[in-house]
């Protein structure tokens, strides 16, 4: 706890950003798992689930290198307070939808916000600190999110069965403008930058075309690469299963909604313990060793899910994957800010994002229609070989500057 303390008291703008996520996560935590239920309301199939949470994606992909860009050249802070701001207008809104239409148009709407905070936020957690502490921040990042969910699924699951499904949703769009003034009034600017905002407007083909060029002449030009390919072909594989959980544990093992609920507050827990020491492990022994370790042992644990029978098998398989994936996510984070130059954090961030973001569009529209074609058994075997495929690349590709 001291060691915490100490920690934040260096870096005030870790625990700022870290408060932040936060409290924005306990709201997204409420809403994540009754989302695909709540559509179902609107007379939504899993086909429509899945290209709904492709919605999302599809517009967080298109933006987030163009607002990662922006934060290098105008700073970080103001597109994470204007995007908490519209976070604030669109989750509220999603509680006078009226129709499947409108989920689709709220959804997208969302992935804008997504893309105007997420990647600056991870700029400015990484622009703050050490390289040596790097890990450990990121780590903190990852938890404060994971924090988050190992109360919030419950409580919104709670509200859900006392008031009904759009609650959650009002309360999710309440918290967000307190956060934008948090982070307006506490959040030093890490880019000192005298670019006026008309000079960034750059088209985003040539914005494109600088990331790609900056990625070939890198010296780990191979570590971005393998990175980013396997971010997309791991995030392809988890989007597969990812939006349709809760109707495949519904259907697969009578699961209610307290244990679905349950089963994503436990992934939380078990994510967040081990995600604050693993980061503080990558500062000291490496990246690469916990990336690899983390991706296997998670992909390896999704065969399970094709063999349950009751609800807590479900719930303990699903806590122990989350372990996984606690390893290997700070580490990946931290690497990738290590292999790049302070002023491109913000691009690079975004062209991260906007890598996953391509698969996120394309796993839960495929995923929704393998599941209605197959069902949900083979859409997680597919996962989980996907998820393994990553890992090889991985392990053929990524190296740490000390390497």
């Amino acid at each position: 706890m001291w060691s915490a303390f100490q920690f934040f008291r260096k870096y005030p703008n870790v625990l700022v950003v870290c408060t932040g996520v936060f409290v924005s996560m306990l709201g997204f935590g409420m809403i994540f798992p009754l989302f695909p239920l709540y559509a179902e309301l609107f007379g939504a199939t899993p086909t429509q689930i899945g290209a709904i949470a492709s919605m999302f994606a599809l517009t967080r992909t298109g933006l987030a290198t163009v607002f990662g860009s922006l934060s290098d050249r105008y700073g970080r802070k103001k597109l994470i307070v204007y995007g908490f701001l519209f976070y604030a207008v669109v989750m509220s809104t999603f509680a006078v939808a009226q129709n499947v239409s409108h989920l689709f148009i709220l959804r997208g709407l969302q992935g804008v916000a997504s893309a105007m905070v997420w990647p600056s936020a991870q700029a400015v957690v990484a622009d703050s600190t050490e390289p040596k502490e790097r890990g450990r921040a990121m780590a903190y990042f990852s938890a404060a999110w994971q924090v988050s969910m190992i109360v919030s699924p419950a409580f919104g699951g709670f509200l859900a069965q006392l008031y009904g499904y759009r609650a959650p949703f009002l309360i999710t769009g309440g918290v967000m403008l307190p956060i934008a003034l948090l982070i307006q009034f506490y959040v030093s600017e890490t880019i000192k930058s005298n670019i006026s905002i008309l000079t960034v407007h750059e088209p985003l083909k040539n914005r494109l075309k600088t990331s790609a060029r900056e990625i070939r002449e890198s010296a780990f030009f191979f570590t971005l690469v393998g990175l980013m390919v396997a971010a997309f072909i791991s995030t392809f594989g988890i989007t597969l299963i990812n939006p349709l959980l809760p109707i495949y544990a519904e259907t697969k093992v009578n699961a209610t909604l307290t244990h679905i609920t349950l089963a994503y507050t436990l992934m939380g827990l078990t994510g967040t313990v081990f995600r604050i020491y693993a980061g503080s492990i990558s500062d000291r022994v490496g990246r690469r060793f916990l990336i690899l370790s983390g991706n296997v042992c998670a992909s390896l644990l999704t065969f399970p899910m094709i063999i349950i029978r009751t609800p807590f098998q479900m719930i303990g398989i699903l806590s122990t994957r989350a372990v996984g994936w606690a390893f290997s996510d700070p580490a990946t984070q931290a690497l990738l800010s290590d292999v790049v130059d302070e002023n491109k954090r913000g691009k690079i961030f975004g062209l991260y994002a906007t890598v996953s973001g391509a698969a996120m569009i394309l796993g839960p529209f495929v995923g929704g229609a393998l599941y209605e074609v197959y069902g949900g058994e083979f859409s997680f075997a597919v996962c989980g070989l996907l998820c393994l495929a990553a890992s090889a690349v991985l392990f053929l590709m990524i190296k740490e500057p000390s390497e």
